[in-house]
């Protein structure tokens, strides 16, 4: 039996590989996907997972638009590693800005888990929406240290 995830993403170069990898997975079946500013802007994240869906033929994964700006902190964002769109320098397709709320999705999806590749902003924005979700049981989150000397760098995700 497949796992249903949800993916919660920032859409930079390393999260379009994870989305890709997930897609062609025979154990997972990917619900849908959230967007959330993190190496790139929300927007340019949300254009990111509809070219990568687009690639693979599945433009039937909803990607529902998250948090556009950190909840703490100004954003930062990684040109320098994931290029100026946040697919190194390939330039995605426009797609339409439209879509469901993202805390309606979160509450009516049938994801057993949310693997979060960016920032948690959309997390802690909608955790109550999570929580009242009957199907959510885990969250894994892409996290590693904070004790390297270019901090931002060594653990983005947490540090925005």
């Amino acid at each position: 039996m497949k796992r249903r995830i949800w993916i919660d993403t920032d859409g930079g170069v390393d999260d379009a590989l994870a989305l890709a990898y997930a897609l062609e997975n025979p154990d997972l079946d990917v619900r849908g996907i959230s967007t959330v500013c993190g190496n790139v802007s929300e927007d340019k994240s949300f254009l990111n997972m509809k070219h990568i869906l687009s690639l693979f033929n599945r433009e039937d994964v909803p990607v529902v638009r998250g948090e556009s700006r950190p909840l703490r902190r100004k954003l930062i964002e990684c040109n320098e590693v994931h290029g100026i769109t946040g697919l190194g320098w390939i330039k995605p397709r426009h797609f339409d800005h439209g879509g469901e709320n993202i805390q309606e999705a979160l509450s009516k999806t049938d994801a057993e888990s949310i693997v979060c590749l960016g920032p948690l902003s959309n997390i802690a924005s909608h955790l109550r929406a999570i929580e009242g979700n009957g199907s959510i049981r885990n969250i894994h989150a892409l996290c590693g240290t904070i004790n390297q000397p270019n901090f931002h760098t060594g653990e983005y995700n947490l540090y925005v």
